[in-house]
């Protein structure tokens, strides 16, 4: 990066202090992927929810205290490691028998191991390169300043992205557990309202966000961070694309696809690095982001869904009618909603962009209930609202005598 001394040092420091961590964390994962193999995903959820409010204290606290750079990093590196801190006991508690020992070595399951885990693991540094190389494309061609820019536009949109992943990786054990079973009508609904269920939550967040981008950067980041709004957007289209297939993904990779999947988002990340380089030269950092949303488009969402529909036996055109469609007419009265709301009173701070996003996504979920729901989803809905407003006030209701 070509970085003054000044700079250098804290950086070189940073990599190192996170790198070490990482490093650490590589083997201890396993202790999350046991928790999320038996089924807990949300103690999983909750630990890393937890984790994820320390670390934005421990950066607010390091920052105000004069850390600096070196400061984010050691929280960051903190945090990291008390996520298999915390979880080890757990799983050690919920997961009867378990025990790492070196005489449980199987030789013999080596090659069933790897020939799984080595293309997820091919899947999962993809998305990581896609994910991060942007800034140091960015940086080989404009100013570091540029890099700055985009970053913030990038990290919105894959925190956006990584929402919408938990909800898919929520589904994978009872993708494997179905599959295992033999029951491929429960597969292939999971992949088709699956879908439909993940882009109801993904949808109305990105499009406001979408709607909002100028207005939230401007209020967080000032008026010099205006520019990233375009760039914004363009990378929630591609979060969008990719939502779309993350469920897709993950059915084909726990229903004996996995080599495919590694070859879809090993390609999406080298076509991502190919077109960013190109583009960049062409129209700046808007073509940074284009080349992450024509690689997603072509990559991910033309390889990834077609073939999970084709294994399911599924038309692409049904999947799109039954996953995609149902989520599209509630977002009208919603942006319309927002559009009237910032009209009325302009989102001038975060208060008021929460507020009016608030409401038109109430807007969105109560328009889906009525136009992306079946009869049988709906009761089922109302039946659980019910359920759990009765156990509320069963709780709170005191004992007679």
């Amino acid at each position: 990066f070509d970085l003054a001394p000044d700079r250098a040092q804290p950086f070189t420091v940073a990599l190192w202090l996170i790198g070490t961590v990482v490093a650490i964390n590589f083997p201890a994962s396993l202790v999350k992927a046991i928790l999320i193999g038996s089924g807990r995903m949300h103690l999983v959820n909750a630990i890393e929810l937890v984790i994820t409010l320390v670390n934005a204290a421990l950066i607010v606290i390091l920052l105000e205290a004069g850390f600096g750079l070196v400061g984010v990093a050691i929280a960051t590196a903190t945090t990291m490691l008390l996520g298999p801190l915390v979880m080890l006991p757990l799983a050690i508690r919920l997961t009867p028998g378990l025990s790492a020992s070196p005489r449980l070595f199987s030789r013999a399951r080596v090659r069933e191991l790897l020939g799984f885990s080595v293309y997820f693991f091919i899947a999962n540094v993809a998305v990581l390169v896609i994910l991060r190389i942007d800034p140091v494309v960015i940086k080989m061609f404009l100013a570091l300043s540029a890099v700055a820019v985009y970053a913030v536009a990038a990290k919105i949109a894959e925190y956006t992205y990584l929402l919408n992943k938990q909800f898919s990786n929520a589904l994978m054990p009872l993708v494997s557990q179905s599959k295992g079973a033999g029951d491929t009508e429960i597969v292939r609904r999971i992949l088709v309202d699956g879908t439909r269920f993940l882009l109801a939550v993904a949808v109305p967040f990105i499009a406001l966000l979408f709607f909002y981008a100028d207005a939230i950067l401007i209020r967080w980041m000032g008026q010099e961070f205006a520019e990233a709004a375009p760039l914004l957007r363009i990378l929630l289209l591609a979060v969008l694309f990719s939502s779309v297939q993350l469920n897709a993904a993950n059915v084909l990779g726990m229903t004996g696809e996995h080599r495919f999947v590694a070859f879809a988002m090993g390609g999406s990340a080298i076509l991502n690095l190919i077109l960013s380089i190109v583009l960049i030269q062409v129209f700046g950092l808007s073509g940074v982001a284009l080349g992450t949303l024509l690689a997603t488009l072509v990559g991910e969402f033309l390889l990834v869904v077609p073939r999970a529909c084709r294994e399911q036996g599924l038309g692409v055109a049904d999947f799109l009618r039954h996953a995609i469609w149902p989520t599209i007419p509630a977002l009208i009265p919603t942006l319309g909603a927002a559009a009237l709301m910032a009209y009325a009173q302009p989102p001038n701070n975060f208060g008021w962009i929460i507020l009016e996003g608030g409401i038109a996504a109430l807007l969105y979920y109560a328009t889906f209930y009525r136009t992306g729901l079946s009869g049988w989803e709906r009761e089922l809905v109302v039946g659980k609202a019910r359920s759990i407003f009765n156990r509320s006030r069963t709780t709170h209701v005191p004992p007679t005598e």
